[in-house]
């Protein structure tokens, strides 16, 4: 399954720490991805390739979309994760 701005999916994060992809074209949810995070996600980004990367407080994950899992994960800030454009 491919994502990203090519195919125009949308990925939301939630409360529960989940990730919703959504296509935009089809105008319906297309996964779910489970695990990566144990609070609420506060940032989501796109990278090339359609890796798709998240964030909560203190915690970055980088998911592999394509079998819905977690590719790395990073863990055990000490601050608050900043994210810069």
């Amino acid at each position: 399954m491919e994502h990203g701005s090519e195919t125009y999916t949308l990925a939301l994060g939630t409360t529960s720490g989940n990730l919703l992809l959504y296509s935009l074209a089809h105008g319906s949810m297309v996964c779910q991805l489970e695990g990566g995070h144990s609070s609420a996600v506060n940032h989501v980004a796109w990278s090339r390739g359609s890796n798709l990367f998240s964030c909560d407080d203190k915690h970055i994950v980088e998911w592999s979309v394509a079998d819905s899992s977690v590719n790395r994960s990073v863990r055990n800030h000490y601050m608050a994760v900043k994210v810069t454009y």
